[in-house]
């Protein structure tokens, strides 16, 4: 039964290949997703997910974990104190030093309610912090908007999404 389940593996993954060279030959932009992908691709575009609200991007010059560009305000990032240029060298025990972003970030999101720690080293400290967090349901903020002192109106689009319209409108 083993051996059946790897050859349909390879069978699958044969004609993913293939599939996915006869679509590029035809036309370069195009790009066939597997069910993971297209399900990331559900998430960034509805608009909202299970996890901890921050950015954060693999860290570069051999450095090791993986960085906090921003937490997002109001999440459970923003209100354990998470900062932008903390280093994530951990996630729930695991290393994050080989690991890639994609496997990081899909450790961090999860089911609302539940927990993640982090082990979180930041500029300053003498050694690391320990983190738990829950996990709840984030909204991506498509659209941000102030009005200056100057009376002139500031609308910042920060991504495209499935409400990037209706958030503008509604703000506008």
């Amino acid at each position: 039964l083993e051996k059946t389940a790897n050859v349909l593996d390879c069978v699958e993954e044969v004609a993913q290949a293939f599939i996915t060279g006869g679509v590029t030959s035809l036309d370069p932009h195009t790009r066939i997703m597997d069910a993971k992908e297209y399900a990331d691709m559900q998430i960034a575009i509805g608009g909202s997910f299970g996890g901890l609200g921050m950015e954060v991007q693999k860290n570069e010059n051999g450095k090791t974990g993986v960085l906090v560009v921003a937490p997002i305000d109001d999440t459970p990032a923003s209100r354990a104190g998470i900062k932008a240029q903390d280093v994530i060298l951990e996630i729930d025990g695991k290393s994050t030093d080989t690991m890639p972003l994609k496997d990081a970030v899909d450790r961090m999101r999860g089911e609302p309610n539940t927990n993640v720690t982090l082990l979180v080293w930041r500029e300053g400290l003498k050694k690391p912090l320990s983190i738990t967090l829950t996990r709840e349901i984030i909204k991506i903020q498509y659209v941000k908007h102030e009005l200056k002192d100057n009376g002139i109106g500031y609308i910042r689009i920060t991504s495209f999404g499935g409400e990037t319209v209706s958030a503008l409108v509604q703000d506008a």
